[in-house]
């Protein structure tokens, strides 16, 4: 738990396999939120991000992967009031594990990424989903202005993402 006015530290992937049609990309639902998003949590004491990433994708979806570069820093302030930053690599599976739904996540999908735009809850996993058809528009770091929620994020629907949604069928076609 965090004490106040202290970062909450969190990191994840985005996690890729090649497929038959180009590349697929693995999205994970959440029960507790009823969302869909990319693997990620919070990292433990002494913990680095590094190691924060590859532990909490290999607990939220069974696959151990191989980090690459990391490719989005987003910081935001959490349901709860807290400033939070998740950082996010690039990773590929080096070996699939057991898993088995649970209370944490419920369904994980390999999805093309026009598919996982479709399917993802907020704007920022779409944005970092559409760099996989467009790595020119990679996420840089930033901040969510104070008081804009995750939810109401994830129901604007921005140009940008629209434009990312087209690259994304692109890469299919």
């Amino acid at each position: 738990m965090s004490k106040p006015g202290e970062l909450v530290r969190a990191a994840g992937g985005l996690v890729t396999r090649p497929a038959p049609a180009g590349l697929e990309v693995l999205v994970v639902h959440r029960p507790r939120y009823d969302d869909w998003s990319l693997p990620k949590g919070k990292a433990e004491p002494g913990e680095t991000d590094e190691e924060t990433a590859c532990r909490e994708v290999e607990e939220e979806t069974g696959y151990e992967c191989v980090l690459g570069e990391e490719v989005a820093s987003h910081r935001y302030v959490d349901r709860r009031g807290r400033d939070k930053q998740v950082r996010y690599w690039r990773m590929t599976v080096a070996r699939e594990g057991a898993w088995a739904p649970n209370h944490e996540v419920d369904d994980r999908r390999w999805l093309t990424p026009a598919a996982a735009l479709d399917l993802l809850t907020y704007t920022d996993d779409r944005e970092l989903v559409a760099t996989l058809a467009n790595p020119d528009a990679r996420s840089e770091p930033r901040r969510r202005p104070a008081g804009s929620s995750t939810r109401a994020a994830a129901v604007a629907v921005t140009r940008r993402a629209a434009q990312a949604k087209l690259d994304a069928a692109r890469l299919v076609a």
